[in-house]
């Protein structure tokens, strides 16, 4: 009779491939799963700051009757032209010149039979909208360099 012995080390060697197979799919999937945690906590932190910085424009419009002039005072960077101003923002969230800008709010006013009407919006550095508010509230005769009605 003629046997012949079959390796066990084939047989472990398979085994092997299947284990180091399995922890390739499962880091392949963990490193996903992490990648996508630090894309939504970026775009949450964004998010964030874009809604700070927007209400407090609307804070300052609204308390000014809706002077961008009296914007100037509070953000020194912004440049004001007209019934817009824009403030630039740098990687670390904190005013700068526009060549610097990481992100940029744009403030639009305009007045409209006694009443204020002002759009503000923060945009990414490549131009997509991270934040938006739309604002209308009543005129304060003298504040917005109108005159006082008697």
């Amino acid at each position: 009779m003629n046997h012949t012995s079959h390796s066990r080390s084939g047989l472990f060697l398979l085994e092997l491939i299947i284990a180091i197979l399995f922890f390739a799919l499962g880091s392949a999937v963990c490193i996903q799963v992490f990648a996508r945690a630090h894309l939504t906590s970026q775009a949450a932190r964004d998010l964030s700051f874009a809604s700070r910085q927007a209400q407090s424009a609307a804070s300052v419009l609204r308390s000014t009757g809706g002077s961008l002039a009296s914007l100037g005072d509070y953000y020194p960077e912004a440049e004001i032209s007209g019934a817009d101003a824009v403030v630039c923002f740098d990687a670390d969230r904190q005013p700068c010149a526009p060549k610097e800008a990481d992100c940029t709010m744009t403030v639009r006013s305009r007045d409209t039979e006694g009443l204020t009407e002002a759009a503000i919006t923060v945009a990414g550095r490549d131009g997509s909208v991270i934040y938006e508010l739309a604002l209308r509230f009543p005129s304060q005769p003298g504040a917005a360099g109108e005159e006082a009605q008697p």
